[in-house]
């Protein structure tokens, strides 16, 4: 107990790096991760932001976190050269115009070695990559964060720097529009990241099978247009295509029950954790008596939230679930007013159809001489007339918090003897001087995921760290209780199962032993270690330290102030040091302080209400320096004393005192009625001393008094 344990725990690292992003320009950073945690979150549209999560990785007793300072550029025309990176490669360096970089000017990167991961999160969308205002701007963004499926369509066919470089002459302006303010409306926005090992023709696909939309040149405009398959039709108005106009109906199928999907899970990035997730719908209608589940899965990994994918999965499910018919037409030239993406109405006796609604898949104009079209179609989902199925009950599960919170109840004193006896060992905790002391600590709990708090202290030259406490159980009084009780009720246990019978535990200022553990009652001895019987309140709590409580193991003189602050460890990381609340603890020389007696009665009785005639005070022996093994109560018969022990007893009228007895070596003083004429509310106090030490704790004791019955 006499020596610090601070030590090295490790090395801290500190990192100096240029990163290139991607291209420029963005319009914002708002996320920083570090190994796929939260490090910095907001807006920057570039400059310099200070990184300040040091506890990220799990602290200083793990594998640190990240802070510093980190210059976000943008690459705009007018960027100049980085004056970090022309300190350490100098002047003759690039401006790194065009291109979104970041420089880590020395920052703190964690106790490991192994460099964390560090992921940024950056939006564009109201600009587009020559750095131009976005098209129809009112519409581009979604959410926030996501940009209009529309917008980056557009965009591939357009730029023409990374694009196909089409003018913008070559869009249909209408049906874009229409399809963006469809999108907007649905709140169907996407993130994509490009990295050109997909061509630029297969990602406009991949956001058209998103967006169930389709591509294509419109043979009157001769321009591209984009249609999106929805129910926005009128059936009563479609064109119709019967015997008069279809010289034949080739491949006229439908799905068999045997191959409808009855589980569709799509696939998606949940921005909310910055981690792929996925969800799965079911249609419990789609089983035709299979005990199975026929399953399909997709992968949308520009959908960015649940809600989104959800829905998504829905419209699979339905198209999937559905017994469609699918045929290859031809037609006359009626046909050729079709488009890729269009609906119409199909009539043929054949095969009892009457006005089926099919949606043009693909479709060939043939010659103009021969006046065939041929037509390639499927049944449309919409017109099914199936209910669509409401999606799951969203979980009510709360993911645990992680993230560190203060601890709302602590217990921080200065230790008993016994406790220092238990570490250091008897002889060590005998020999130390008489005017040492140590600091006992322990804590409730704050969060389900706290794993043990960090112990701070301060004695004058700062915060250091001295090792870990763990936390301890706890419960409230239910109702009051007086000194003599020793089966007490209790209410709003936390972690009551690790409680240790036998050890000890901290009401108020009293120490109790536990001898009982019930659902709603704890059995205890009263007055422990070196303390006495106390009256306690209603709703005072009671702190197991037994055996959670700990010490920094620094031994500080008499009179010196302590500081300490606990800092709550989860996975997430620890309680920053200034969000800890302080706990002050001045020393008294505790430890060697004697024990207060025991047994202590006034004519026979423990505490009595009123007492008559002569008054004889009784008590037990106490020795710290024996009761180091077991918890005693203060019922306990003689123990020790311990050498150099004597009693102190003091008799008072109100505030008035009326006798002192000093240097009692025996277990009993008395003050005859004589001596207390006219007294007619006595108190006692008793209290040991040792080489000029008083107890930590004296009895009193408060009754009615009169000389005769």
């Amino acid at each position: 107990m006499g020596s610090s344990k601070k030590q090295t725990i490790g090395y801290k690292y500190f990192l100096g790096m240029h990163m290139i992003l991607c291209h420029g320009p963005i319009d914002a950073v708002y996320k920083i991760l570090g190994d796929d945690k939260e490090a910095w979150s907001g807006t920057t549209t570039g400059g310099r932001i200070t990184l300040n999560k040091p506890n990220l990785f799990g602290g200083a007793d793990s594998e640190g976190g990240i802070s510093g300072d980190i210059d976000i550029e943008f690459g705009g025309a007018a960027q100049g050269q980085n004056d970090y990176l022309q300190s350490q490669l100098g002047a003759d360096i690039p401006a790194f115009r065009g291109v979104v970089g970041v420089v880590l000017r020395q920052c703190y990167v964690g106790n490991s070695h192994y460099l964390k991961y560090i992921s940024f999160l950056a939006k564009r969308i109201n600009k587009t990559i020559s750095g131009a205002a976005q098209w129809y701007p009112a519409k581009a963004a979604i959410n926030t964060y996501d940009m209009n499926p529309v917008h980056i369509i557009r965009e591939c066919l357009t730029d023409p720097t990374v694009g196909m470089g089409y003018p913008e002459s070559d869009i249909d302006d209408t049906s874009f529009s229409a399809a963006a303010d469809t999108l907007y409306s649905e709140g169907f926005g996407m993130s994509l990241l490009w990295d050109r090992e997909k061509k630029i023709e297969d990602l406009i696909m991949d956001v058209l099978d998103h967006i169930d939309g389709v591509l294509f040149i419109g043979r009157s405009s001769g321009k591209f247009t984009l249609k999106l398959a929805r129910d926005d039709y009128n059936p009563d108005t479609l064109t119709t295509l019967d015997e008069a106009d279809i010289t034949s109906v080739d491949d006229f199928k439908r799905r068999a029950p045997g191959e409808l999907v009855n589980s569709v899970t799509v696939s998606y990035w949940d921005r909310g954790t910055c981690k792929d997730a996925s969800v799965t719908v079911h249609d419990p209608s789609v089983y035709f008596g299979r005990p199975l589940t026929v399953g399909h899965s997709v992968s949308y990994v520009g959908i960015t939230s649940a809600e989104l994918a959800t829905k998504v999965a829905y419209r699979e499910l339905r198209a999937l679930g559905a017994p469609m018919a699918s045929a290859t037409i031809c037609a006359t030239r009626k046909a050729a007013t079709l488009n890729i993406g269009d609906v119409f109405a199909l009539s043929w006796d054949k095969y009892g159809i009457e006005r089926m609604i099919m949606r043009v898949g693909q479709i060939d104009l043939g010659k103009l001489d021969d006046g065939e079209v041929r037509i390639t179609c499927t049944e449309d989902v919409f017109s099914l007339g199936a209910a669509i199925l409401a999606p799951p009950t969203e979980s009510q599960w709360v993911p645990p918090t992680f993230e560190p919170v203060a601890l709302t109840y602590r217990s921080v004193r200065e230790a008993p003897y016994y406790e220092v006896a238990r570490v250091a060992g008897d002889a060590a905790a005998s020999a130390l001087p008489a005017t040492a002391g140590f600091v006992l600590c322990t804590g409730v709990k704050p969060l389900s995921s706290a794993i043990n708090a960090q112990l701070w202290i301060d004695s004058g030259g700062g915060y250091s760290q001295y090792g870990n406490v763990d936390f301890c159980p706890t419960c409230l009084l239910s109702s009051s209780i007086g000194k003599t009780d020793t089966s007490i009720g209790i209410a709003a246990g936390i972690d009551l199962s690790d409680v240790e019978v036998g050890g000890y535990a901290f009401l108020d200022d009293e120490a109790i032993r536990i001898d009982g553990v019930g659902a709603s009652t704890l059995t205890v001895g009263r007055g422990c270690l070196d303390t006495v019987p106390q009256t306690h309140s209603g709703g005072a709590r009671i702190y197991f330290a037994d055996p959670f409580a700990d010490s920094d193991y620094v031994e500080y003189a008499q009179h010196e102030t302590v500081n300490v602050r606990m800092l709550t460890a989860t996975p997430q990381g620890v309680l920053a040091l200034s969000a800890a609340p302080t706990d002050t603890v001045t020393m008294t020389s505790r430890l060697s302080r004697p024990y207060p007696p025991g047994q202590f009665r006034i004519n026979g009785s423990y505490y009595p209400s009123s007492v008559t005639g002569d008054v004889a005070v009784t008590w037990a022996h106490r020795d710290r320096l024996q009761q180091t093994v077991d918890v005693i109560d203060h019922t306990a018969g003689d123990i020790g004393p311990e050498t150099g022990t004597t009693y102190t007893v003091r008799y008072y009228s109100g505030s008035s005192l009326q006798k002192e007895v000093t240097g009692i070596t025996g277990t009993i003083d008395t003050i005859t009625a004589a001596e207390l004429a006219g007294v007619t509310s006595l108190r006692v106090d008793i209290f040991s001393v040792r080489d000029g030490l008083a107890s930590h704790q004296t009895h009193t004791h408060t009754c009615s008094y009169s000389s005769s019955g």
